[in-house]
């Protein structure tokens, strides 16, 4: 991802699972208009590194990856959520349906979470791991951080939105982050793979990722 910055514009920021998008969101929350577009380009050809357009082969254009485009998916109901078989998936579109219902809510009752570092599958090389979120609707009263389901910290306040965790002792390979919001609930979950539907009764409010250590 790194490698991929480099070679686009100096403001080129990736999406973040999400996190860009409720950032967005809460601007939409805090003035309240009447209407709100929300803009997709809906293009997929995008080239790989070191293959664009331009003398440097550095020009990209449409959608280059899953984190650098601006797509709601799914491009298909069918198709896996995986671009190689026709399809980013469902996490986006599943997004934007959880921003709209809060946003009809007269006083939000609800929370919508999502985890912007580390990236999704990201490669996590040093002795710490940096953590940025964002949440949008009810404010939680705390953050609870977990790897691998083992409680890492706790009773981080509703200001932070990052913590830097140690990551001595974790092993190479694998591992999924969670962050829990202490006192929120949420009506959709943010699957990639799914359409999501609204729950009855609704569940915490919580966001994961998986990372690799090397």
């Amino acid at each position: 991802m790194d490698q991929v910055l480099k070679a686009l514009a100096p403001q080129t920021r990736a999406r973040g699972d999400g996190f860009i998008f409720i950032r967005e969101c809460n601007a939409a929350m805090r003035y309240r208009p009447h209407f709100l577009t929300i803009c997709q380009w809906n293009e997929f050809a995008g080239q790989p590194i070191d293959h664009g357009y331009g003398p440097q082969h550095n020009n990209y254009v449409d959608c280059y990856n899953l984190h650098l485009n601006n797509d709601i998916e799914p491009t298909s109901l069918t198709a896996c959520a995986y671009r190689g078989c026709g399809g980013w998936g469902f996490y986006y579109m599943n997004l934007t349906r959880a921003c709209i219902n809060l946003y009809h809510q007269k006083v939000p009752r609800t929370t919508v979470l999502a985890i912007g570092s580390p990236d999704r599958n990201a490669a996590v090389t040093g002795l710490t791991l940096h953590v940025r979120w964002a949440c949008i609707g009810k404010q939680p009263r705390s953050f609870t951080v977990l790897i691998d389901g083992k409680k890492m910290a706790g009773g981080i306040k509703n200001s932070a939105r990052a913590y830097t965790l140690k990551l001595t002792g974790l092993k190479p390979g694998r591992h999924e982050l969670a962050l829990r919001a202490i006192g929120a609930v949420s009506l959709f979950r943010l699957s990639y793979s799914h359409v999501a539907r609204r729950l009855h009764p609704a569940i915490p409010a919580a966001a994961r990722v998986t990372f690799f250590v090397r």
